[in-house]
């Protein structure tokens, strides 16, 4: 995980990873996975900072379905379309679109990559993330104006490469 310095107090690690399984049972794999098996894209937050953290779920994992892209995928060098929805929302959040993460925590959340990508060929795929948290401060600091004052982190998250291989028999 890469760690991200908020407000020269605060400290939050973020990670990515791809995982074979079922929403309820997700395994790391090695080598190549088969072609039509589930692989979901889990995201990590870990808040090592003294205070607890109010983060806009907003275009993450956190938000419990896809509505947007927040990375890029290739197979064999291809950019990949992104062929799920597309939210456009108006600029007010309210507490329900925060993740509170409270000090020494860590939280996980994962999507299907298969629901909103094509991932039926065999071949070498490559992620790279575009997270971008649009605010993140500390709990009990108050709301931020609809659209103003908020305090946007952009979350450095290292390229992601898995293979997909055709399925045996």
């Amino acid at each position: 995980m890469n760690a991200v310095l908020i407000e020269e107090e605060h400290f939050l690690h973020a990670g990515l990873r791809v995982l074979l399984g079922s929403e309820t049972a997700l395994r790391p794999f090695s080598g190549a996975a088969e072609t039509g098996q589930p692989l979901w894209l889990q995201m990590a937050l870990h808040n090592a900072g003294p205070q607890p953290l109010r983060l806009l779920r907003w275009n993450t994992p956190f938000e419990g379905a896809w509505w947007g892209s927040f990375f890029t995928l290739w197979r064999q060098g291809r950019q990949l379309a992104y062929r799920g929805p597309r939210i456009k929302r108006a600029i007010t959040a309210g507490e329900q679109d925060y993740l509170l993460l409270p000090a020494g925590s860590r939280c996980e959340a994962a999507l299907e990559l298969g629901r909103v990508f094509d991932l039926s060929r065999p071949g070498h795929y490559r992620l790279r993330p575009q997270l971008v948290l649009h605010d993140v401060r500390r709990a009990g600091a108050g709301p931020a104006l609809p659209g103003a004052g908020w305090q946007a982190l952009s979350l450095p998250v290292s390229p992601l490469q898995f293979s997909l291989a055709a399925p045996l028999g």
